[in-house]
């Protein structure tokens, strides 16, 4: 009797893990530089590596895609077996999505032009007066909303980081939100390296950038990679970026 609640007990295992392992899983993300952003055709930076570590460590097929990041957040609110990073766990979130993993610290600023010495602010409010320019459905943009902000008055929305760093230059808004590290690469990497951005006030200091897996998932597939990330972070695979 013994013998066979083993052999039952293993072959249900196995069962599981082949159920996991015949899964396919859509991988998404935005181009959110030094986070995760295409270069010479291929998906790379901090988050990008993380994440391509997990995978292999499982047998879990996957396709990997950068969208917008309104697309790629509906993607993975909607369908079944959508893996998105690098992706900001806030409260309204929380429910909507199964959490595999932390990959980074969450701090965003408000940044104007250097040259812009005619704005002068102090507190949230003051920003009110002010256009600020924020990617379409991004976490700072529900911040900016849960503060009294509006859409086509004081929010300006672009489809990526890029456009509103553009509009900035162009005076067509007077802020953009991000995080330093982000904002740095971006301006580094863009075709105006002498623009020079100014730190305003901080717009948050809570909560961490996460993988994520959409609610649709199986439990298995969510355990087995949560599994596969603790493992790393045991191993020192993974050290949290600040």
């Amino acid at each position: 009797m013994k013998f066979a609640i083993i052999l039952t007990t293993c072959l249900l295992l196995v069962a599981t893990s082949l159920a996991v392992a015949a899964e396919k899983i859509i991988v998404v993300t935005e181009e959110f530089a030094p986070y995760n952003y295409t270069e010479n055709g291929k998906l790379t930076g901090y988050s990008a590596n993380i994440v391509e570590a997990l995978l292999r460590r499982t047998d879990i097929s996957y396709t990997i895609d950068t969208y917008p990041w309104a697309r790629a957040y509906k993607m993975a609110l909607q369908l079944p077996n959508v893996l998105i990073f690098t992706m900001a766990r806030t409260p309204a979130r929380e429910s909507e999505f199964h959490w595999i993993g932390e990959l980074a610290d969450r701090k965003l600023y408000f940044y104007k032009l250097k040259s812009r010495s005619d704005i002068v602010v102090t507190k949230l409010d003051d920003i009110k007066k002010y256009r600020v320019g924020v990617d379409l459905g991004d976490a700072a943009e529900e911040l900016l909303l849960q503060d009294g902000f509006v859409v086509g008055e004081n929010i300006d929305e672009s489809p990526m980081e890029q456009s509103s760093l553009n509009k900035l230059q162009r005076d067509r808004v007077d802020f953009i939100v991000g995080n330093g590290l982000a904002i740095d690469y971006m301006v580094r990497k863009s075709n105006m390296p002498t623009l020079q951005l100014e730190r305003s006030l901080m717009l948050v200091n809570q909560g961490k950038y996460f993988i994520a897996m959409s609610k649709q998932t199986s439990p298995e597939l969510v355990k087995e990679l949560q599994k596969a990330y603790a493992d790393m972070i045991k191993e020192g695979v993974v050290r949290i970026a600040n």
